[in-house]
């Protein structure tokens, strides 16, 4: 801490999973997800813009390799799309909520739908092996993986230069 501040510490500690319990076993991915969760619902607009970009980067790499390699680049996971997606849409919906629609949230809204149609688009080779994997975390945030429900959408350019809070911005629900 004493290199880089107490902001950083804070920003690392909010940002950190902790994947081994008390005993050293690695805990489950949905226990660590549901936690991580609810630690970025408690952190502050900085920390959450670098948990947003950190899923921009993921989303868009994993994107990639799915273009690439097909269905194959899954094994590489230990969770399949719908887990993957249930988490990273999460991140999403937090991150709108603290950064309004800041580029960075449009950017991963726009890499979210990417990668929804890569998936839907190339499949999974064995989608039977990630079923019931994660029920907890699916289980408490839904499935919403391909969830058909409308999200708001930016109506018009905004520029890149919007602040970090936007007071008021013109929003409709679309199809």
């Amino acid at each position: 801490m004493w290199k880089f501040g107490q902001r950083i510490a804070g920003m690392v500690d909010a940002l950190s999973e902790h994947k081994v319990d008390g005993q050293g076993k690695k805990r489950p991915w949905g226990e660590r997800k549901w936690e991580a969760l609810e630690r970025l619902r408690q952190a502050d607009d900085e920390a959450v813009a670098v948990k947003a970009a950190d899923t921009l980067h993921n989303a868009r790499c994993i994107a990639m390799d799915v273009r690439q390699e097909g269905p194959k680049a899954w094994k590489r996971f230990s969770r399949g799309p719908e887990s993957i997606m249930t988490y990273y849409r999460e991140v999403h919906k937090m991150a709108y909520e603290k950064l309004d629609y800041h580029p960075l949230v449009r950017e991963l809204e726009s890499a979210l739908e990417d990668l929804r149609k890569v998936i839907e688009e190339v499949g999974v080779d064995d989608e039977d092996a990630y079923i019931g994997l994660d029920d907890q975390l699916c289980d408490q945030l839904g499935r919403i993986w391909f969830s058909t429900s409308p999200r708001p959408r930016v109506i018009g350019d905004i520029p890149a230069d919007v602040p970090l809070r936007q007071e008021v911005i013109a929003m409709t629900v679309v199809d």
